[in-house]
C-alpha cells in the first residue's frame, strides 16, 4: 500500500504542469503525431490525457483532506471558485438564447478551472514547488523540438505570414503557452537550480531564449507585453532579495528576453513578404489609413449593413455584426450590387470599404472596434449592464477588455467596485508575500499577465477566475496557513 501511495503522489506531480500547459502542450504533441489531419485522434489524445490528469489531480486532493485536517478550510473555500464559475454562467442560461454555446463554455471552463485549482492545492499545500518546476522543465525540453522547427520554418524559402500558426494551435495560444514556460523556467533556474548541479541548470537559459525568439516571431503583441513586464517585476523582486553573486544571473532572463524580442522584430525579422513589426506598428501609427475606430463609424457601418440586407442579416448567427461579418462585406458582390441597385449611395459604400479596410490591416483595428461597440452599450445600460455574457452573445467575441466587458454586462458600479477590491486584495496579498517566498512568486505569476486583462481579456476565462479567487484566498486565509509544515498548528476540530 505505501509503494503505491509513493507511485500515485509521483504520477501525480509528474503530471501537474498539464494543468498550466496542458492543452497547448498535448496539442503540440499530437501536431508531432500528425493529429491536424486525424481529429478524431487528437482529440482523444488530448480530452483523454487532461481527462485523466483531472481526475488524479482530485484524487489527490481528497487525500490532502483526509491527510492534513489543517488545510481542510482552504480546500473549502478553493472549492468556492468553481462554484461561482457555474453561478455566473447558469445565469447566463436563464437569460440567453445561445444556450448550445454557454454550455459548451460552462463544461472546458469548468473542467480546466477545477484541473487548475486541484493543481494549486497540491503545490501549495503538499509543498511541491521545487518538484513542480523541476517536471515543468521536463516538458519544456520535451517540446523544444517542436518550438525550434516553428521557428526554423520562418525563414525557409516559400515561407509566408499564415505559418505563424502550427496545425490546430493558433499563433496567439502558442505565444502564451511560451511565455508562461519561459516565466517558469526562470523560477526554475532562480530558486530550484542554486541547489542543483551545474549540468543540470544549463537547459533553462537557452530553453528560455528559444521560446523568446518563438513569442517574437509568432507576432503576439499581448504575449511579448506581459514576458517583459513580468520578466522586469520578477528580476527586481530577486535582485532584492538575492545575495550579490546570483543577481547578474537573474538579471539575463529579462535582458535576453528584450534582445530577443527587438533582434526578430528587425534585423533578423524572416523575409516573408511583410514588413517587420517594428516597420509595421509605425506604419499603423502614422499611416494614412489610420487603425482609429471612431463610435460613428460603428453606427455608420451597422445602419449601412442593414440597408443591404433589410435588416435581417446575421452572418455569425449573433444579434450584431462581428468584425469578420464587416471584413467579409466590405469586399462581397453583395455590397456592389447594392450599390449599383442604389440601395445604398457611393458615399456608404466608401465608407463600408473604408472601414473593411481599417479592420483587416491589424489586430488593434478589431479590438478597437470592439471597445467601440463595448461603449455603445454601456451607454445604454450603465448602472445594471446587461447580464453575464451579453457582449459574447451578442457580437460572437468578447471586448478584449476585462474591464469594459465587466462595466457592459454588469454596469459601471460593478465594474468600478471590482476594482477597488481588487486592488485592495493585490495589497493585502503584496503585504503578506513580502516575507514569503512562494506568495511572491505567486503574486508576480498574476501580475505578468495584467497587460493581456487590457488588451485581450475575458472576464469569463477559467483563467481569471483561477488568478483572481486564490489571489482572495491567499490574501485573507489565516497567516497559519503560509508557515513551514512543523510549524502549522492543529486545526480547531469545531472548524474542520
Amino acid at each position: 500500500m505505501k509503494f503505491t501511495r509513493e507511485k500515485l503522489d509521483k504520477t501525480i506531480t509528474l503530471l501537474l504542469p498539464l494543468a498550466f500547459i496542458g492543452p497547448v502542450f498535448l496539442n503540440l504533441l499530437a501536431y508531432v503525431m500528425d493529429g491536424q489531419r486525424h481529429e478524431t485522434f487528437r482529440l482523444a489524445f488530448v480530452l483523454g490525457i487532461q481527462a485523466l490528469a483531472a481526475l488524479l489531480f482530485l484524487a489527490g486532493v481528497f487525500l490532502l483532506w483526509k491527510e492534513k485536517p489543517a488545510f481542510r478550510r482552504p480546500i473549502a473555500f478553493t472549492a468556492l471558485i468553481p462554484v461561482l464559475l457555474g453561478v455566473v454562467f447558469l445565469w447566463a442560461l436563464c437569460i440567453r438564447e445561445d444556450r448550445a454555446f454557454l454550455v459548451q463554455e460552462l463544461v472546458v471552463n469548468g473542467c480546466y478551472l477545477v484541473s487548475l485549482c486541484c493543481a494549486v492545492l497540491l503545490v501549495w499545500a503538499g509543498k511541491k514547488e521545487l518538484d513542480f518546476l523541476k517536471a515543468l522543465r521536463v516538458y519544456a525540453v520535451v517540446i523544444s523540438p517542436v518550438v525550434l522547427y516553428y521557428c526554423v520554418r520562418m525563414y525557409l524559402p516559400g515561407a509566408d505570414y499564415s505559418m505563424i500558426s502550427l496545425g490546430n494551435i493558433s499563433y496567439m495560444s502558442l505565444a502564451y503557452f511560451l511565455m508562461a514556460l519561459c516565466f517558469f523556467l526562470f523560477l526554475q533556474d532562480a530558486l530550484g537550480g542554486k541547489d542543483e548541479k551545474h549540468g543540470l541548470r544549463k537547459a533553462e537559459f537557452p530553453l528560455f531564449v528559444l521560446f523568446c525568439i518563438a513569442i517574437t516571431l509568432s507576432g503576439t503583441k499581448g504575449a511579448i507585453l506581459c514576458l517583459l513586464w513580468g520578466l522586469a517585476l520578477t528580476a527586481l523582486f530577486f535582485w532584492r532579495i538575492f545575495p550579490s553573486n546570483m543577481k547578474k544571473r537573474c538579471l539575463r532572463y529579462p535582458l535576453a528576453a528584450l534582445v530577443c524580442v527587438v533582434l526578430f522584430s528587425t534585423l533578423l525579422f524572416p523575409n516573408i513578404g511583410i514588413d517587420n513589426r517594428v516597420v509595421s506598428f509605425l506604419k499603423e501609427a502614422t499611416g494614412i489609413k489610420s487603425v482609429e475606430v471612431a463610435n460613428e463609424e460603428v453606427r455608420q457601418t451597422t445602419d449601412i449593413l442593414n440597408k443591404i440586407h433589410g435588416g435581417n442579416f446575421s452572418a455569425s448567427d449573433k444579434q450584431a455584426y462581428t468584425d469578420r461579418d464587416i471584413i467579409s462585406a466590405a469586399g462581397s458582390d453583395a455590397v456592389k450590387q447594392a450599390l449599383e441597385e442604389g440601395l445604398i449611395t457611393q458615399e456608404e459604400y466608401d465608407a463600408l470599404v473604408d472601414i473593411g479596410q481599417k479592420l483587416n490591416k491589424t489586430s488593434t483595428a478589431g479590438r478597437k472596434y470592439y471597445w467601440n461597440c463595448a461603449f455603445n452599450e454601456i451607454r445604454e445600460a450603465p448602472l445594471t449592464g446587461r447580464g453575464p455574457l451579453y457582449f459574447w452573445c451578442k457580437y460572437g467575441s468578447y471586448p478584449h477588455n476585462f474591464f469594459l466587458e465587466a462595466a457592459t454586462d454588469f454596469g459601471l458600479p460593478f465594474m468600478c467596485l471590482l476594482c477597488v477590491f481588487g486592488l485592495y486584495t493585490l495589497i493585502r496579498l503584496f503585504r503578506r508575500a513580502r516575507n514569503r517566498l512562494w506568495l511572491s512568486v505567486f503574486l508576480l505569476y498574476v501580475v505578468m499577465y495584467l497587460p493581456e486583462k487590457l488588451v485581450s481579456g475575458s472576464l469569463y476565462d477559467f483563467s481569471v477566475f483561477f488568478q483572481y479567487g486564490f489571489c482572495i484566498l491567499f490574501a485573507f486565509l489565516p497567516e497559519r496557513y503560509f508557515m513551514d509544515p512543523g510549524e502549522i498548528p492543529a486545526e480547531d476540530p469545531h472548524h474542520s
